[in-house]
This record gives C-alpha cells, structure tokens and sequence, in this order.
C-alpha cells in the first residue's frame, strides 16, 4: 500500500490546529460608486489562510449609468486580504482581480480592485464594516459609451458597506 493516499486520508480525518481555528463564510458587499453614478452589489465565500491572511472569491454585479461609460458588468472576483485585527475593529487592505462580461455582451472585462476595510465585530459570527476601494475595469474590445467616445478602460472608486456571516470555526 502506498503511504500518499494514507496520509491524505489521514488528512481529511483527523483534525489539525490551524483546521481547528479556520474561519470561512459569506460576504455581502453593496454600495455606490463616487466617481461616477453607479452601484456594485458582490457576494462571496470566505476562507482565513492564517489569522492574518484572508482569501475570498465571489461574483460582482455592477451597474453603471450611462451617458460616460457603459451601462454595466457582471464579474467573478477573488480578493486577498491582509487583517490587522485590532480589539472589536478590524482594518484590512486587500488586492483582487476579477472576470467577466459587460451585460451588453459586446466585450470581455477584466477587474483590478485595491483598498482599505474596517469590520466591526458584532460577534464572532457577525461582522459589519465599510469598504474603500478602487476598480479598474480593462475591456477587451473598445466600447463605445453613450457619447461615441472608444474607452478600453475605466477606473472608479467605491464606498460599500459590508456584512460577513462566519460558520466556520470561531477562534
């Protein structure tokens, strides 16, 4: 017999310390964009790496008005997210990339998304806070917005309020 499959199994049965202390739920994210009229709605699961590192992934809805840009975007996101966990109040700063389509259908997007978030710890198991970020979506074509101008790219900053459910593990 050989002794890979027996250490996974063992893996999968027996519980470890950092499994003990895993953290992993639900985000729910929603706010309006501040540079330009618009909103994003975004939900997703989360995983702790460690107690600092966090990882999530998730889909985004965004919905832009038009006459400067195009009306809209739904992307799959993935963040990584540094916690500095601080009595009841949680800062964070994160890095995320994002795929997906215009709703239109007439070109692919790509998302960079960076920023800051501060959580407050209702519980362990809830938590609200607010999220400042920046967006920058990358086409793949050239779209025409409502004024005729070709953009390959936009950026716009964001305010959104966050909720997150823990089910897992609370330290």
């Amino acid at each position: 017999m050989r002794p890979l499959p027996i250490l996974f199994v063992l893996f999968l049965i027996l519980p470890t310390a950092a499994r003990a202390q895993s953290r992993r739920g639900v985000l729910v994210e929603i706010g309006p964009s501040v540079t330009d009229w618009g909103s994003r709605v975004s939900a997703g699961y989360f995983f702790h790496l460690t107690d600092q590192w966090v990882m999530d992934l998730g889909l985004a809805h965004s919905m832009w008005f038009p006459r400067e840009h195009p009306a809209g975007q739904v992307t799959g996101t993935g963040h990584l997210r540094y916690m500095i966990d601080v009595l009841r109040v949680v800062p964070s700063v994160f890095v995320g990339v994002g795929a997906g389509g215009l709703l239109s259908g007439e070109s692919p997007v790509t998302e960079l998304e960076y920023g800051l978030t501060a959580d407050y710890m209702i519980s362990r198991r809830s938590h609200v806070g607010l999220s400042i970020s920046g967006v920058t979506s990358v086409f793949g074509s050239e779209v025409t917005d409502d004024d005729g101008v070709l953009r390959t790219s936009i950026t716009r900053m964001l305010v959104l309020l966050r909720f997150q459910w823990v089910f897992g593990e609370t330290w």
